[in-house]
């Protein structure tokens, strides 16, 4: 696997994997590739942003990214996204991209990283060494 630093560039490949990926069973989301790209495009823009993407022959395969920020503690990350194309998933490859990520974020100096997750993603997370806190979110639409 060859991972690389995610930048702008990437933002056409990688919307069409948001895409494929978001809007497969299990999300069921309802992406086009123009809201994914002002999405993507978002986070790029965010103040202490940075992710990486991953090919394997060629062939984007999958993403994550995130921002940091200042906390008393030291310097945390947030995970924004993971994702890993339909085809790929089951495979190894989200734990590897997930562990060459981490890897770099300690490397920056990262002292804690935080995402939230469906409970339905949440086991990828747990078996990853994340430690769910028994937080509960909800939302109301407008």
């Amino acid at each position: 696997m060859i991972y690389k630093e995610l930048e702008e560039k990437h933002i056409g490949e990688i919307a069409e994997l948001y895409v494929r990926t978001f809007n497969a069973k299990s999300w069921n989301d309802s992406w086009t590739i123009e809201s994914a790209t002002k999405r993507l495009l978002q986070m790029l823009h965010c103040d202490g942003f940075y992710g990486i993407v991953c090919y394997e022959n060629d062939k984007l395969i999958g993403l994550i990214l995130g921002n940091h920020e200042y906390y008393y503690s030291g310097m945390h990350f947030n995970i924004k996204e993971v994702c890993i194309d339909v085809e790929m998933q089951g495979k190894g490859f989200g734990t590897s991209i997930l562990e060459e990520f981490l890897s770099r974020l300690k490397k920056r100096g990262i002292s804690e990283v935080y995402l939230f997750t469906s409970k339905e993603q949440a086991g990828f997370y747990n078996k990853n060494g994340f430690e769910e806190f028994g937080l509960v979110l909800t939302g109301k639409k407008l």
